[in-house]
């Protein structure tokens, strides 16, 4: 069945009547829920199990780079408490052919190295946990958390010690294991359930949110760049008709927006209307090219 064409031609009344239905899962909707320190300390504490009654420091789409020319990284939300403990929580609603795992590692890895100042001890690299909330199950196995730290054993009863910790979150799973305020918030999540003190405050958030003209007026803008970013790729897109150069044109432009925008990588594929499956294909087409050369 042929993909119906998307419209590239959206108005600011559309965008308007997108903003009065965005929810948590929408990731601009989830950081300005979270922004809010008291509520985001909550749902911190209901996902790790730890007490993050004070919260030290809360940045909401902080970007980080490490060095000038290399890749950085957007994280959701960024929050340090009191007792120096660094939390990454992320809103991911895709499914990007088995990267997960490896975006977590990247994650993980830019926290440490934004640590590692000159003269920095190993000892004094902080507690960190790395937390994924999917609306999908990445793994298929049903679980609600999957919670991965670094253990040796034939059980796993010995802990490496290097203090992080990830955690990824399938909302769609069921899971007996979970706090109450964890299964409250991720059913929350999965289609807006409203069970208790810590949905209510959610979901009280989030019409907070629709209502604060500031943050709509922020989204407009951002989803004009969006949409004027999709015209000029699909723009670009009709004007290249060889198969290396139309592959070449896709990398590049890939390349331009995730830089210009500092989106992720499907968020760029998917503000160009291109799937991971072709955007792969032109890669190894443009490796193949240079290998002839």
């Amino acid at each position: 069945m042929k993909e119906q064409k998307k419209d590239y031609h959206k108005s600011g009344r559309q965008f308007e009547d997108d903003y009065e239905e965005l929810n948590i899962t929408n990731r601009f909707m989830f950081n300005k829920v979270m922004s809010d320190a008291k509520l985001c300390s909550r749902v911190l504490q209901s996902l790790t199990g730890k007490d993050v009654s004070e919260v030290k420091s809360l940045v909401a789409e902080k970007y980080l780079q490490i060095t000038e020319d290399g890749r950085g990284v957007r994280y959701d939300v960024f929050v340090e408490d009191s007792e120096d403990v660094l939390y990454d929580a992320e809103m991911q609603n895709y499914d990007n052919a088995g990267e997960l795992p490896l975006r977590t590692r990247y994650y993980q890895s830019m926290l440490d190295l934004s640590m590692m100042d000159a003269g920095y001890r190993f000892s004094q690299l902080k507690e960190s946990y790395v937390i994924f909330i999917c609306t999908f199950d990445p793994f298929g196995r049903g679980e609600r958390c999957y919670d991965f730290s670094n253990r040796s054993g034939k059980k796993g009863e010995f802990p490496l010690g290097d203090k992080r910790t990830i955690l990824i979150y399938n909302v769609m799973g069921k899971s007996d294991e979970l706090n109450e305020d964890a299964n409250e918030f991720l059913d929350y999540v999965k289609d807006g359930t409203v069970g208790g003190t810590l949905s209510d405050s959610l979901d009280k958030a989030v019409k907070d949110a629709r209502h604060n003209k500031e943050w709509r007026s922020e989204y407009m803008k951002n989803m004009a760049n969006y949409w004027d970013a999709k015209r000029e790729g699909r723009a670009e897109g009709r004007n290249e008709g060889r198969t290396q150069g139309r592959a070449l044109m896709l990398i590049e432009q890939v390349e331009k927006c995730m830089n210009k925008h500092n989106f992720s990588l499907e968020e760029t594929l998917d503000m160009l209307g291109e799937t991971m499956e072709d955007y792969l294909k032109a890669k190894s087409i443009v490796e193949q090219d240079e290998v002839m050369v």
